[in-house]
C-alpha cells in the first residue's frame, strides 16, 4: 500500500461500469489520492451499465467521496 494523502491523480476512461480506470480511481482514493475523473464519454456507451442506474462519471465522482477523498 502506498500513502498517496496530499497527490491529486487525473484518471482517463473512467466511465465504464466494468473498465479499468474505475479500478485504477477506487485503488488511488482508498491509498489517499484525490481524484480528477474524465472520460469521452459522460454516461456509459453501453446499455448494459445503465440497468442498475449506473450513471458513468456521475457514478464515479460518488465512489470517490464516499471514501472520503475529493473527486471532480
Amino acid at each position: 500500500m502506498f500513502n498517496l494523502t496530499g497527490k491529486v491523480a487525473i484518471i482517463t476512461g473512467v466511465a465504464s461500469k466494468r473498465g479499468f480506470g474505475r479500478v485504477i480511481v477506487n485503488y488511488l482514493a482508498k491509498n489517499g489520492c484525490d481524484i480528477i475523473a474524465v472520460d469521452k464519454f459522460i454516461i456509459p456507451p453501453r446499455a448494459e451499465d445503465n440497468t442498475d442506474g449506473w450513471q458513468g462519471l456521475k457514478s464515479i465522482v460518488k465512489e470517490v467521496k464516499n471514501i472520503g477523498r475529493k473527486a471532480i
